[in-house]
């Protein structure tokens, strides 16, 4: 089962985590295996009973450096709605799509490593 997700806010994100913790299982899948998220390595082993996650317009915790590289915010042990603001990597942006028209939209994922992705993958 696939799960897109167009809104930019944290639930779903939050919801996975919330899985993890209280059945310390992994039964989600978002591609961000290494942080930088790197689109060499989206292979998914043992796809059984896992559910991929494609935030195909960004999100509050995808982020976007100067040489656009995506990274996921984690919450490190510490509540992930403090660390927001705190861009470890000098440049960072948050990555959401807030574009008017539909060219416009389609042009900043595909200048996404991470979205272009999600894009191809429909």
């Amino acid at each position: 089962m696939s799960i897109y997700y167009i809104n930019y806010d944290l639930l779903i994100y939050w919801c996975m985590m919330t899985h993890i913790e209280e059945y310390h299982e992994n039964h989600f899948f978002d591609f961000f295996w290494e942080n930088p998220f790197n689109s060499s390595n989206v292979e998914i082993s043992n796809k059984k009973n896992r559910s991929g996650v494609y935030f195909l317009h960004g999100g509050l915790h995808l982020y976007r450096n100067i040489l656009g590289r995506t990274y996921k915010q984690t919450s490190m042990g510490i509540d992930i709605l403090a660390l927001f603001g705190d861009n470890h990597d000098t440049g960072a942006i948050p990555l959401f799509i807030s574009e008017g028209t539909y060219h416009h939209k389609l042009q900043s994922i595909y200048q996404s490593d991470y979205l272009s992705l999600c894009f191809l993958l429909l």
